[in-house]
């Protein structure tokens, strides 16, 4: 059976009788009706015991009336009530009905306060005066900032998009200043490399000797690669293929997991009955099983390791060359057909603004260098913060 229903049992709260039937809807004793709260178990699932306890409904008529759903009580007597009937069975009030309560008591006035009796010799004051604000309906008056919103979300909105707007305006708002070009400086760099022979250490089985191509003008080369006689050795290489050498035994384990039923689950119907279905639980029985696995083996491997002579192109150093103003010049290389040289320059010019501010540019190109011409005027535009926004030279 998946799924079958019971009777429950119900106590009368006004005689005292117990164990009345759930199909019972008024006490047999002294004939209150059944209350909500009288329901044993309403709305809840039934213990395990009572689930057990209890026979099945086979009476039709009973599981019709079980199938009609959660009982309806009444709002002006509280007696419950079939699902299926309009009218309340004790008092006739329809199902739904409003329900009448008085108004909760008005309020009475605070007591009128009268003024202390006065001390010889002390002149009276009058009391001060009743704070509504402070009664415990009401919230606390805020004060300062917080009363004008500031420290609530919408308020913090409003109050950092001027304090934004300030900030932009100060960056964006900038003053001219008038300057000169005070001093110009640059450095010439120039690293040399040279094509130079060395040895290196490789796998013999996956080297491949060759003639070495020399550079022309330190172009166009491809480094060679010979044996040195001799300079073979045998090394470990790594380790070749796995196999299998053997076999072992191990434990293991072979629990075995099985469904099984585990009792009633029993939910009531909200009218003295309960629908009850088996309940299903997960048992694991504990299992060790042996069984035979392979062993697996690999051997080390062994390959010879040579020393070849190459060549490759090595630095040598860096040549620099600096000074001031607009006269600039390379460093001195020798060029020939082993050496080759890469060259790097960097360039700064010095603006001096206002009483004793400067300020350097970088120039990535000798010829946006050479545009400054030292002494020559310019404007400075100044931001608010004080940082340097543009630099412009002043035209005649």
């Amino acid at each position: 059976m998946s799924e079958w229903i019971i009777e429950l049992k119900w106590n009368c709260r006004s005689c005292g009788t117990t164990g009345i039937l759930g199909r019972e809807e008024a006490c047999p004793q002294c004939g209150n009706p059944r209350e909500e709260s009288e329901i044993k178990k309403a709305g809840v699932s039934i213990d395990e015991s009572e689930a057990k306890s209890a026979p099945p409904v086979v009476d039709p008529t009973l599981i019709k009336r079980a199938n009609l759903g959660a009982d309806w009580f009444c709002s002006n007597c509280e007696a419950g009530n079939p699902r299926n009937t309009v009218q309340c069975v004790s008092c006739g009030s329809p199902q739904g009905a409003p329900v009448y309560r008085l108004p909760p008591p008005s309020r009475p006035p605070p007591p009128r306060s009268y003024p202390p009796p006065v001390e010889m010799g002390k002149p009276w004051r009058a009391p001060a005066p009743i704070d509504d604000q402070s009664d415990s309906d009401h919230q606390p008056r805020r004060g300062g900032l917080q009363a004008l919103g500031c420290f609530t979300t919408t308020g913090g909105v409003f109050f950092l998009v001027p304090f934004i707007g300030i900030i932009l305006f100060a960056f964006l708002h900038t003053t001219v200043h008038e300057g000169t070009v005070k001093d110009k400086t640059w450095e010439h760099r120039i690293s040399v490399e040279s094509w130079q022979h060395k040895t290196i250490r490789a796998w013999e089985y996956n080297t491949r000797e060759r003639p070495e191509v020399p550079p022309v003008k330190g172009a166009g080369e491809q480094a060679g690669m010979k044996l040195i006689p001799g300079s073979c050795d045998r090394e470990y290489f790594g380790q070749g293929p796995v196999y299998n050498c053997g076999s072992r035994q191990e434990s293991y384990d072979c629990s075995v997991t099985t469904r099984e039923e585990c009792g009633q689950d029993c939910k009531s119907t909200g009218n003295g009955f309960a629908r009850c279905k088996t309940k299903y639980c997960n048992k694991t029985k504990k299992k060790t099983c042996e069984r035979t696995v392979p062993i697996q083996c690999s051997d080390p491997v062994y390959k010879d390791r040579c020393t070849y002579e190459t060549q490759e192109w090595q630095f040598v150093t860096v040549l620099k060359a600096n000074g001031h103003g607009n006269e600039t010049h390379w460093p001195d290389v020798k060029a020939d057909d082993t050496t080759r040289y890469t060259k790097s320059a960097s360039y700064a010019v010095v603006i001096a603004y206002g009483e004793a501010d400067s300020t350097d540019l970088d120039e990535k190109t000798e010829a946006g260098y050479r545009k400054w011409p030292v002494g020559s005027p310019v404007k400075v535009m100044v931001n608010a913060f004080g940082g340097v926004r543009e630099v412009q030279l002043k035209e005649d």
